[in-house]
């Protein structure tokens, strides 16, 4: 009984414990949760896709395409985007970037399009896969005196590319005899494949082809 007393007396003299001191110890290196994720509105196009999808003003086969999207690139839908069935029977979606309109994903219980990871769309690093560029300041003539209006006088217009490369990504697309602007002062952009790219502003920021420098443009003067 003495022995129980004394202990009830040192328990009554301890100082209380904080819940700090009983939670177990944190450790040197927290887990950090990653940022990335499935994205509910992002898609990659199929690789089975040799050709990629396009992107037309309207959910049938032969409205005007205004972009393309090459296979494995990805794309992003329309928020509560639901699914058209088109006049052909397959299923159409309405996409919001790398451009505004509608894409074919295909019969009913097929697809041709994947789920994605989240990435900061519009923000993507420019890519080149390695392919070196040089750039040259066209002369006054070249640039027609200060006009930064161009119109397209290619056959099956410009697809607009976020950088000065082939493999830039897909951000829409310009018609024959529509109207552009390029950044001024023009600097043509060379690729390791001769290939001569011209930066634009409208109507909206990134790079088309001007051809091979060979005297054959893509780029007319505006009437």
């Amino acid at each position: 009984m003495k022995l129980a007393g004394c202990l009830s007396v040192l328990l009554l003299t301890l100082p209380p414990l904080s819940y700090s001191s009983l939670a177990a110890p944190l450790t040197e290196s927290p887990v950090r949760h990653s940022v990335r994720g499935i994205d509910p509105l992002c898609r990659q196009v199929s690789s089975s896709l040799e050709q990629g999808l396009s992107i037309r003003v309207d959910p049938r086969p032969d409205a005007r395409s205004i972009a393309n999207v090459a296979p494995n690139e990805r794309l992003r839908l329309m928020p509560d985007a639901e699914e058209i069935r088109g006049p052909e029977g397959n299923i159409w979606l309405a996409v919001s970037f790398p451009a505004e309109g509608y894409v074919d994903n295909g019969p009913l219980g097929s697809t041709h399009l994947n789920p994605c990871e989240a990435f900061v769309w519009g923000s993507q690093l420019p890519s080149t896969s390695g392919a070196s560029t040089s750039q040259r300041l066209d002369t006054p003539s070249q640039s027609d005196s200060g006009s930064s209006c161009r119109r397209v006088i290619q056959p099956e217009g410009l697809t607009v590319r976020q950088s000065p490369s082939l493999n830039g990504s897909v951000l829409g697309g310009v018609d024959v005899e529509e109207t552009l602007r390029i950044r001024l002062p023009l600097r043509t952009i060379v690729a390791s494949d001769g290939r001569e790219w011209v930066e634009i502003t409208a109507p909206f920021d990134g790079y088309v082809s001007n051809g091979f420098g060979d005297g054959v443009s893509n780029l007319g003067l505006c009437r």
